[in-house]
């Protein structure tokens, strides 16, 4: 008995890792459809050319998208006046913020990254959607990469201030 269990544990656990890329949905639509949020590059790190956010959204969302690339890249989303971050796409070592994307009359954050190129030759890529006035995820999946748009139809209009960010060991610095 105790065997049975412990084969229909392994068999649900690689099952759920080895869940296949997605080519068409909804979420891979919308992500086409969103404007591009205005990146900056991040300052003396290694390697150079990582990319960062800092941007505010003016519609009803009210709220300020922050991340960095990096071995640990993030994006977090900030409501002024309230300092906390709520953490959107944290994926550690695993995958890296490459894209970030917004629909500001639906109040909906996309997030393209990519996934982790450890015991693999292909390396998955991720599709985010967060619900800015919700403020929790709707949903995530792994996506096939030639399915996804690598450029924007439009871009948003970049915040009146110029990024000056730095990456420190402690993380960005602002």
């Amino acid at each position: 008995m105790p065997r049975s269990i412990s084969v229909l544990c392994l068999a649900g656990t690689i099952g759920a890792c080895a869940s296949a890329p997605i080519r068409s949905g909804p979420i891979i639509d919308h992500f086409s459809q969103a404007a591009c949020v205005p990146a900056g590059r991040v300052e003396n790190v290694y390697p150079p050319g990582w990319l960062a956010w800092d941007y505010e959204v003016q519609t009803r969302c009210h709220a300020r998208i922050v991340g960095a690339q990096g071995s640990t890249g993030h994006i977090a989303v900030e409501y002024p006046p309230d300092p906390a971050r709520r953490l959107v796409a944290d994926f550690g070592e695993k995958t890296n913020p490459v894209e970030v994307r917004l629909d500001p009359d639906a109040c909906r954050l996309y997030v393209k990254a990519n996934g982790s190129p450890l015991f693999t030759d292909r390396p998955p890529m991720w599709l985010l959607e967060y619900d800015l006035l919700r403020r929790e995820e709707v949903q995530s999946t792994k996506v096939e990469p030639e399915v996804v748009p690598t450029t924007c139809s439009r871009t948003l209009a970049p915040a009146n201030e110029p990024m000056k960010r730095t990456m420190s060991p402690q993380g960005l610095q602002e």
